[in-house]
């Protein structure tokens, strides 16, 4: 059986309350208009693998195994949130990371790519450039007037371990599920 699933960094509790209270006086300005994602759900997108058989899960599990603890802890600073994924295209509101924590990451991401791409693992291949973020609202609709938006926030963590995650897609929205997880290197 096929699953979609995709290698995410999730946040601990202490940032995830940080931004809540963010997101309480985001959603001021947009009554209720849009549904908030959920804080449940908020994570950092490493690679979008699509739909995987599990023999090609087993590959992306040994890779993820061999790769993870190698790699020391990357910091993960916010810094703005936005309409995303441009200030033309606003279908989401984005939390965006700082430069460099995408620089960190997107070496991360390339890294994991090209050993998935070795595997034989089949995925489509994203060549932009990473840019980490949060996505906080998607849009179900084209939206015609939106508040300005372009907030300054300032918060972070150390990301502990590469995710692998299982996403669902549902009427009310995408469910995310945990199916491993993979400590990056302890500094003990």
């Amino acid at each position: 059986m096929k699953k979609r699933i995709f290698i995410a960094i999730n946040l601990d509790q202490a940032t995830r309350r940080a931004i809540e209270t963010e997101v309480q006086e985001l959603k001021t300005l947009f009554h209720d208009r849009v549904r908030f994602v959920d804080s449940e759900n908020w994570h950092i997108t490493i690679s979008f693998l699509d739909y995987q058989e599990d023999p090609a899960i087993g590959l992306i599990v040994r890779a993820l195994q061999e790769y993870a603890p190698q790699l020391a802890a990357p910091e993960v600073h916010f810094e703005k949130i936005h309409y995303g994924p441009s200030d033309r295209d606003r279908r989401m509101i984005w939390l965006v990371g700082s430069s460099q924590a995408s620089a960190k990451l997107g070496v991360i991401k390339k890294d994991l790519d090209d050993r998935f791409m070795e595997a034989g693992i089949r995925f489509k291949r994203e060549h932009r450039l990473f840019q980490a973020h949060l996505t906080l609202v998607r849009f179900g609709y084209a939206p015609e007037a939106l508040p300005a938006l372009d907030r300054s926030i300032d918060c972070g963590f150390t990301a502990k371990s590469l995710d692998l995650m299982e996403s669902v897609l549902k009427p009310a929205g995408p469910e995310y599920s945990l199916l491993s997880r993979f400590d990056f290197l302890s500094e003990s």
